[in-house]
């Protein structure tokens, strides 16, 4: 049975949907996807070595060390789920936002 244009045309409006999706919010996100990476490996470590005392110590830690401004980073990372140093490294996911 052959497919109908017009399933072939939702499957391409629905492609195009997600990836407008996914550069919508690549704009909520204030580093690259390298340095992205960057952080959440510091976070974790830092996460698995003293816990999380539920602020952003790390990640403003990183921040002042690559001249980031934390504040900045903080809005960025709660757009993401990303509000305390635990969810950063739980809720922030790089292949999700770079895809």
């Amino acid at each position: 049975m052959a497919r109908r244009p017009e399933s072939d045309d939702r499957r391409a409006l629905k492609r195009a949907f997600k990836s407008a999706e996914r550069v919508a919010e690549r704009e909520h996100m204030l580093l690259d996807e390298a340095s992205l990476a960057a952080l959440i490996e510091h976070v974790d470590a830092a996460v698995a070595l003293h816990g999380c005392d539920h602020s952003l110590r790390a990640a403003r830690t990183w921040a002042l060390s690559h001249q980031v401004d934390p504040d900045a980073l903080a809005a960025s990372l709660a757009h993401f789920g990303g509000y305390c140093d635990c969810e950063v490294a739980a809720n922030v996911k790089p292949e999700e936002i770079f895809g």
